[in-house]
């Protein structure tokens, strides 16, 4: 990986340079960034609520499942991370050949995961949750699979500062625009249209990303043929070096406890926010995409000015006063009542508009630290894998923690079918766990950073 990503450095340099890429190139590459965006909210916000409500499976069931088959999915990515480098050396057609059946692996699997009672009927065997622990552990290793080599090979789009960020950039905004389509549909109209919207993006987000690869594979001469290291290929001493390189590194290690301690915070609040809005404030489901159209729509109008603090106050000074005008607006939700849409409006406002920054600042700071360092840039693939083993890390604990210790607390969501509202004491638990403690752990995330010297 380190003499590919040297040879791709040196080649860019000569033949590129710092020059932006092509509009029709930069949609093509980003294309797919829609359909994994499309996927990933139902995945990880829209089932525990539609599980529990429309299936009346028991929060500590949902939770439990969540906790083991995320925390499966995250210990994979630092191997799926190896097993894609080598691959592409290998055979590139091999890898675009498992990418096209990774993408009809994930679009049946979601299909089992919105009818997972139907599927246990239709076949006779298996439970419900047997189903629903089969169909997302695909549906993971799968999404994981598209994404790692999605990520990885943007760096194969030139190694220029403006070429990246441009590439960068138009995935972040097509993937938000993913979101916030996804959002709307689920909540409006039902999972099942958002099955087929995502089912065919992913087939044009995969033919434009292959169009794309074919089109610079013929335009610029990268050889991937490594034979020299095929009897290293499964040397499994190297492999646990490997895996274990970047927490060597003591600035990523450092960075990587922050974006963890952050991003559960945001997690928590991600998995209960449909049950917040349904039962603390008792608002409709399409109020509720309304407030997730607000939300994500601050998050993408905010991202100019995010760009320009961290131009003028650096990535650490910018990913602090985001994190503090996220605690600001959000602590505030504590105090809502039955009905206060619009004080909640701006309370998602405000985290929406904190959000651009926890979109941008964290992965510069560790890009950054990675082309800065020799050692961090022979093991890019594993640092990327790491960071998104904690993003899911952040997920399984926000949902395998935070449901079952509602349910503990007895708080038992109120089903779509009952009209028996949720007792007192649920609500205070509800709200304890959606409002105050992501604060908290946003004050212990900026102190870390705060403490931390030699993150800029």
């Amino acid at each position: 990986m380190a003499k590919e990503i040297k040879m791709l450095k040196t080649q860019s340099e000569q033949a590129i340079g710092n020059e932006k890429l092509a509009t029709k190139d930069a949609i093509s590459y980003g294309a797919l960034a829609f359909s994994l965006a499309f996927l990933a909210l139902p995945l990880y916000m829209v089932l525990p609520n539609f599980y529990s409500k429309n299936l009346q499976l028991s929060l500590s069931v949902v939770g439990f499942i969540l906790l083991i088959t995320r925390l499966i999915d995250a210990l994979w990515d630092p191997l799926l991370g190896i097993l894609i480098d080598r691959w592409y050396k290998q055979s590139p057609a091999f890898l675009i050949r498992n990418i096209g059946i990774a993408g009809l692996l994930i679009c049946t699997s979601f299909a089992v995961l919105l009818q997972p009672q139907i599927v246990a009927q239709f076949l006779g065997w298996g439970s419900v949750e047997f189903w629903i622990v089969f169909a997302l552990l695909v549906t993971y290793a799968c999404y994981s699979f598209l994404s790692i080599t999605y990520q990885s090979w943007a760096v194969l789009l030139g190694s220029g500062d403006l070429r990246q960020s441009q590439v960068a950039s138009v995935r972040e905004a097509i993937a938000l625009f993913g979101v916030l389509v996804a959002s709307v549909l689920s909540n409006l109209y039902g999972l099942w249209l958002n099955w087929w919207v995502f089912s065919i993006s992913l087939l044009l987000g995969l033919y434009s990303w292959y169009l794309l690869q074919t089109k610079q594979n013929s335009t610029q001469s990268t050889p991937h043929q490594v034979a020299e290291n095929t009897t290293q290929q499964w040397n499994w001493s190297l492999l646990r070096q490997q895996l274990v390189a970047p927490f060597k590194d003591a600035i990523f290690k450092q960075l990587i406890l922050i974006y963890a301690v952050n991003g559960i915070a945001s997690a928590i609040a991600a998995t209960l926010f449909l049950f917040f809005v349904q039962d603390k404030l008792q608002l409709s489901i399409q109020k509720s995409s309304v407030l997730l159209l607000l939300y994500f729509i601050a998050a993408a109008i905010s991202m100019p000015f995010w760009l320009n603090r961290i131009q003028l106050w650096g990535l650490k000074k910018s990913w602090l006063m985001a994190m503090l005008i996220a605690v600001i607006a959000f602590v505030g939700s504590y105090f809502l009542i039955a009905g206060d849409m619009f004080l909640f409006s701006l309370i998602c406002v405000g985290t929406g508009f904190a959000l651009g920054a926890d979109l941008t600042a964290p992965n510069a700071m560790l890009n950054i630290h990675i082309q800065q360092s020799t050692k961090s840039i022979e093991n890019k693939a594993q640092y990327l894998a790491w960071w998104n083993f904690v993003s899911k890390l952040n997920l399984a604990l926000a949902a395998g923690l935070a449901l079952p210790l509602l349910s503990l607390m007895s708080y038992t969501p109120q089903a779509s079918t009952s009209l028996v509202p949720v007792t007192a004491q649920g609500l205070f638990a509800l709200s304890i766990a959606y409002s105050v403690f992501p604060c908290f752990l946003k004050i212990v995330a900026m102190l870390l950073l705060v403490k931390n010297k030699q993150l800029k």
